[in-house]
């Protein structure tokens, strides 16, 4: 059974292992140090989808003001898209932008 949610705090640690070991390698610096807000647990605000438990596809979500002007939009910065391999081709990424979509709708009152 797949549950399509927001990472709890204690389960930044599987968003920083998927996405390693999807995007990067021993030379690199690690994700969640590169792109420390999409891990953030004090924004949390970013989504997964959980195979029993266990995350297997990751979306990094962080609110964001551009300013143009005199003019600030609320927005928001999406990143670090990845599915496990093991669980591609089941739909998750498209669930869990789903579920991106309607958390920015209802925040931003779209």
């Amino acid at each position: 059974m797949v549950e399509i949610r927001r990472l709890r705090p204690d389960e930044w640690g599987q968003a920083a292992e998927l996405t390693n070991r999807i995007f990067r390698d021993e030379e690199h610096t690690p994700m969640e140090t590169a792109f420390r807000r999409s891990y953030s647990s004090s924004l949390s605000q970013s989504f997964g989808a959980f195979e029993d438990g266990k995350l297997v596809s990751f979306m990094g979500l962080v609110p964001a003001v551009i300013e143009v002007g005199p003019a600030k939009l609320n927005t928001y910065l999406l990143g670090q898209v990845c599915t496990d391999e093991s669980a591609r081709g089941k739909g998750y990424a498209s669930r869990v932008m789903d579920a991106v979509l309607q958390h920015i709708a209802y925040y931003l009152r779209i």
